[in-house]
């Protein structure tokens, strides 16, 4: 049994100063007079439910779709050998970060290529080390396959194709996939791709998509759950009333459509940030970090990925596709960093752009905002119902930290990371 004492614990409606002892892999308030085996002061610190990164595609110049990058040749070792170390990497990683659960994601890539890291990631999660020493990986996230060749963002043209049951089930013969973005606009082929994998339990978002609003709301009828990177680049918006405007007009007019957001204060500014929570609530929005094999490198400044050149910016905060204006390559953003961000934005005065002033919220009206919008949301969406919260015999996925107030915001730092009621990463 571990005891966290003299922490504050953050819950679905308020912050309370309690202990909390880990049964096994639940978490209880009781501790059922028994001596614990570990004790974690968190006094001054925050006990958060453990933090979700749901799309993420690599970090420490690992990369999920194409495996390990060499900055001497600029080429991916995508053997198994680079994927059975580079995989439990990106869970120990993202454990530091305080992420408790993981998806990893593709880009557009070869249809070989993309059953070989999903056929690796398989591997991994069935063999019982997954959870134990990182995050827990549930699956994986194919982003890049189902897209709008109009609406490519950073992505290669020619491994885009149109919605299909036949090519998903080659890519997926491992059966790792847990999310899939299918774009909605090809009609019958759009909804028969989404009704087959939502019948197969597979989370279908939409992003990189020109659809128009009538038919992203014929998708959400067919099972789309959420969007993808909402208010990204590559989205469809029209501020005319023709199909009901665009997809950004469809994620806002729906109240039960989730939308992610990359919140690095790069991918979407921090005033449309305030204004899609106000918007959606902060119930349907899902922090995620999008972030590619060059996060945690300081040497880069260059690279390519199937013929698409991209560059770091010259203070390494974002990637950026070259000669193409605007236009974003993944991210390097880290969990932790995302929710310092947050933080800061929620907890200040902002101006915003459809809405004109956006208040400071209450520190601890905050920090349960921030719960749902790194936790609870995703596992809502997703039906993870024993994780998200922090309640009586929930799974014991704990992200416990410290918060310091900094000149211009918050930073928050991961102190311990619990999975399953096991500590997988701790600063002591």
């Amino acid at each position: 049994m571990i005891k966290i004492e003299n922490g504050s614990v953050v819950l679905k409606d308020r912050i309370e100063k309690t202990d909390l002892y880990l049964l096994d892999d639940k978490i209880s308030f009781e501790s059922l007079n028994k001596s614990p085996d570990k004790t974690i002061n968190a006094e001054g610190k925050y006990i958060f439910p453990g933090f979700v990164d749901i799309h993420f595609h690599g970090c420490n110049l690992f990369d999920f779709t194409l495996g390990k990058y060499n900055p001497e040749t600029r080429s991916f070792d995508d053997s198994e050998e680079a994927f059975s170390e580079g995989i439990p990497m990106l869970a120990q990683e993202k454990a530091g970060q305080g992420v408790t659960s993981l998806f990893l994601g593709t880009f557009a890539a070869p249809i070989k290529n993309l059953q070989r890291s999903f056929g690796y990631l398989k591997k991994f999660i069935d063999n019982k080390s997954n959870g134990l020493n990182g995050s827990f990986i549930h699956g994986g996230l194919l982003e890049g396959t189902f897209i709008s060749p109009d609406f490519l963002g950073a992505q290669s043209p020619t491994y885009v194709f149109k919605p299909d049951i036949k090519i998903f089930n080659q890519i997926n013969k491992s059966g790792a996939i847990k999310l899939a973005n299918i774009v909605s606009e090809y009609g019958e082929d759009s909804i028969k791709l989404t009704k087959y994998l939502t019948k197969n339990n597979i989370a279908v978002g939409a992003g990189h998509t020109k659809a128009t609003c009538f038919q992203i709301e014929e998708a959400m009828k067919a099972g789309l759950k959420y969007f993808i990177h909402f208010m990204n680049g590559p989205t469809n918006t029209s501020y005319k009333p023709f199909n009901g405007g665009g997809a950004a007009e469809a994620v806002l007019k729906n109240d039960e459509i989730y939308a992610e957001l990359i919140l690095d204060g790069y991918h979407v500014s921090p005033a449309y940030i305030r204004d899609a929570i106000n918007r959606k609530t902060n119930t349907r929005i899902v922090a995620v970090t999008d972030s590619m094999f060059l996060t945690g490198s300081n040497k880069i400044k260059e690279f390519e990925i199937f013929g698409v050149k991209g560059t770091v910016s010259s203070n390494r905060d974002y990637l950026a596709v070259e000669k193409k204006e605007n236009t974003l390559f993944g991210s390097v953003l880290t969990t932790d960093k995302a929710f310092s961000n947050l933080l800061s934005w929620l907890t200040q005065e902002i101006k915003g752009i459809w809405i004109r002033k956006h208040c400071a919220l209450d520190f601890d009206e905050a920090l349960v905002s921030m719960a749902k919008i790194f936790a609870t949301n995703s596992c809502n969406m997703l039906g993870l119902k024993s994780t998200g919260v922090i309640e009586q015999d929930k799974s014991a996925d704990l992200t416990i930290g410290s918060i310091s107030e900094e000149q211009g915001g918050y930073n928050f730092k991961v102190e311990h990371t619990i999975v399953n009621g096991r500590l997988v990463f701790s600063t002591d």
